[in-house]
């Protein structure tokens, strides 16, 4: 029988990355979960079982005592170790991405070790050329704007409330949020919709404030189901009084509650969801 590589000085990192994109895939579950009612949840529980079960029998390799692994990896088939470096490969890729994220980010120079030593372990022979795509769809870094590397958020909605949206938007862009308003941030000698168009493109959140006049508006419906068409992260604000039946798959997302006396809390909120969405640190 073949004797494999049991990766017995990398296990620790390795493992790490499989932990890492398990993360990734159960909060990636979780957020379809939030898009769709409820009597879907199963089908989306059944689309990502398979490739956990994938995880948990590669850690089955990597984290016993060399011995027993050694005498696992020999009795491997070819095809199962081709799939078994494959996924190895392919978690180390998406794990090797999010370090790099953080690195650049924070600005700590100690994250720089662990980035050496997983481009090592990816320059082994026994991981070269073997299938690096197979966790892509589950991991999404932080969409970024060009302003200094903070997140982009793009604020929907109505001409009539944008009193109350630039007063939210004042809030999140204290907490280091890069907020594009149209009304504000639109220069006049450009095409307005040329504009809103590129950030939407560029922005990887939407927030939306939800009122009688959001409900009338066009733009401002146009603007979230483009965001969520694309998979962005969609946060609703409702109004007090609001019906969120009224606002089409909107209603299947978590709300947060708004008004004049709680736009501090509601934006700490945003903020909250967010965060936790993307795992920023």
């Amino acid at each position: 029988m073949p004797m494999y590589d049991t990766f017995s000085m990398e296990s620790s990192t390795i493992h790490e990355a499989l932990t890492f994109v398990r993360s990734s895939i159960i909060k990636f579950r979780n957020q379809q979960k939030l898009r769709v009612d409820r009597t879907h949840h199963s089908l989306i529980d059944e689309d990502v079982k398979p490739v956990l079960a994938d995880i948990s029998w590669t850690e089955t390799f990597i984290t016993p005592p060399l011995g027993a692994r050694a005498r696992a990896m020999v009795e491997m088939d070819i095809k199962s170790n081709e799939k078994f470096r494959d996924i190895i490969r392919s978690a180390l890729e998406i794990y090797l991405r999010d370090i790099e994220e953080v690195r650049n980010k924070s600005g700590i120079p100690t994250f720089d070790a662990r980035i050496q030593e997983v481009r090592r372990i990816l320059g082994l022979d026994s991981l070269k050329d073997r299938n690096a795509n197979l966790f892509e769809k589950y991991y999404k870094p932080p969409a970024r704007s060009s302003k200094g590397g903070k997140v982009a958020v793009f604020f929907s909605y109505s001409h009539e409330d944008r009193v109350m949206a630039g007063k939210i938007a004042t809030i999140l862009k204290g907490k280091e949020f890069d907020v594009f308003l149209a009304h504000e941030d639109i220069e006049v000698s450009k095409e307005w919709r040329d504009q809103i168009f590129e950030h939407l493109k560029a922005c990887g959140f939407l927030v939306a404030l939800l009122t009688p006049g959001f409900e009338k508006s066009v733009w401002a419906n146009q603007e979230a189901g483009y965001m969520h068409g694309k998979d962005g992260k969609v946060v609703p604000l409702i109004m007090k009084g609001i019906e969120i039946k009224r606002f089409g798959f909107l209603e299947a997302l978590q709300g947060i509650p708004i008004d004049e006396d709680n736009l501090w809390n509601a934006a700490e909120q945003v903020v909250k969801t967010i965060l936790e969405t993307v795992a920023v640190t």
